[in-house]
């Protein structure tokens, strides 16, 4: 295959494929008779999960004898497809307990006029990359591979940037300097929606049957660091050696006391009280359960939510969104210095003082054509670093030696990191 994609589709719009199908000789036809049934599967280039498939009509020959065919997308199926590279496979029985396969080749799905498409996971998408790389004489094989590549350049860049650029929403926590702001760790910031303060205990989770020798909370959760998204509590507890588990997943507009009270219908030693006042929150305001909490103590476990919004919340006045410097003011205890008369006051606070919790949107609605252009290079870089020994800068043959191209070991070469350090955050 010359050229990245073999077949073009709109998003959301019908379409008609006629081609021809060369026997293994490089003639045309002998092969079918014209009523076989013509199926075809979509798929994702970088998954095997089948998008869309049909077999027979609307599909048809146009002349089995020199194996010309048709396949048709209606509007109803193509909708189904996101923007990007697809693989597609035509295929038509030769014989009994025999598949011909007419076409195997990727297809290119753009949006149509009008159409919203979601953010896409990568920096580019894969369409955008095989435009660029189209002229270059990649074969057939490199070309499928282009998806993972995509997708590791992309994480490479954000990795070595810190920041995530496409617009996204967050809630994270921050720790509050001594002249009371935060730094955002995404930016620029569109917004941010709520400042929160305060940690108080919200439930109290305990076990303190005898029989127990240990027993946790924590939360359940899907995805990793990255994706975590809580789905519940885990209560874990051992009796006699025997560990056994228990999960209350959370539903939409549970609040913690309604969590409280399926803990306490558990059994086995369990019980949670809510706070009369905040056990009035929902769930998904509850903090500390990505650690296990011992719950056999004399006072159980505690989760807190942050109790209080923050008034008076600014941004810095030189590009405070940009930079996503935000003044929220000293909070009470709020972290201080290690020095002077009162350094060991400040030593001995609580690391949940002097804390707040942030929800904000930030990302570029658009991702910066520079890194987007950076991103395609290392997607080029990775191409030909897999197809050839790009670090080897010399040989020779008598009394073999080499000489390594050192820039070239780096997982990041120096034409890419010269787009992509203007958009580079370093945390302090």
């Amino acid at each position: 295959m010359s050229i990245p994609v073999t077949l073009r589709l709109i998003h959301g719009r019908s379409q008609d494929f006629q081609r021809k199908t060369a026997n293994a000789d490089g003639t045309f036809g002998g092969v079918y008779a014209g009523t076989e049934p013509i199926s075809y599967a979509v798929w994702p280039s970088d998954s095997e999960v089948v998008s869309l498939a049909q077999s027979g009509s609307p599909n048809a020959w146009v002349d089995a004898s020199i194996s010309e065919w048709l396949i048709r997308f209606t509007d109803a199926q193509t909708a189904l497809l996101s923007p990007g590279i697809y693989r597609l496979q035509v295929t038509a029985a030769v014989s009994a307990g025999r598949t011909g396969v007419l076409f195997d080749g990727l297809l290119e799905v753009g949006s149509a006029p009008g159409t919203t498409v979601p953010s896409p996971v990568n920096l580019v998408t894969d369409w955008y990359a095989a435009r660029l790389l189209g002229g270059l004489g990649f074969n057939s094989a490199q070309w499928e591979s282009l998806s993972d590549l995509v997708a590791a350049s992309s994480a490479a860049i954000r990795r070595w940037c810190n920041r995530d650029f496409d617009l996204r929403s967050y809630v994270k926590e921050y720790a509050v300097a001594p002249n009371g702001y935060v730094r955002l760790d995404q930016v620029p910031v569109a917004q941010a929606t709520r400042v929160q303060c305060n940690p108080q205990t919200a439930l109290t989770v305990t076990n303190p049957s005898a029989s127990v020798q240990y027993a946790t909370v924590r939360f359940a959760y899907t995805g990793d660091f990255t994706t975590q998204a809580v789905t519940g509590l885990t209560l874990s507890w051992v009796v006699s050696g025997t560990q056994s588990t228990s999960t209350i997943t959370f539903t939409s507009g549970m609040t913690i006391a309604g969590a409280a009270a399926l803990i306490n219908a558990v059994g086995s030693g369990w019980s949670a009280t809510a706070d009369t006042v905040l056990g009035l929150y929902p769930v998904t305001e509850l903090i500390d359960g990505t650690v296990a909490q011992g719950c056999t103590g004399r006072n159980g476990a505690e989760l807190r939510v942050y109790s209080e919004d923050v008034p008076n919340v600014r941004w810095h006045p030189d590009s405070g969104q940009s930079t996503g410097m935000l003044w929220v003011g000293r909070q009470s205890g709020g972290l201080g210095p290690r020095w002077g008369p009162d350094w060991a006051g400040w030593d001995d606070v609580s690391p949940s003082i002097g804390m707040v919790r942030v929800s904000y949107t930030a990302g570029f609605s658009v991702i910066p054509y520079p890194v987007q252009l950076a991103t395609v290079e290392l997607v080029k870089t990775m191409m030909q670093r897999l197809n050839t020994d790009m670090v080897l800068k010399s040989e020779t043959a008598g009394e073999y030696s080499y000489t390594l191209a050192d820039h070239l070991l780096l997982a990041l070469p120096s034409n890419v990191l010269q787009s992509i350090a203007p958009y580079r955050i370093t945390n302090a």
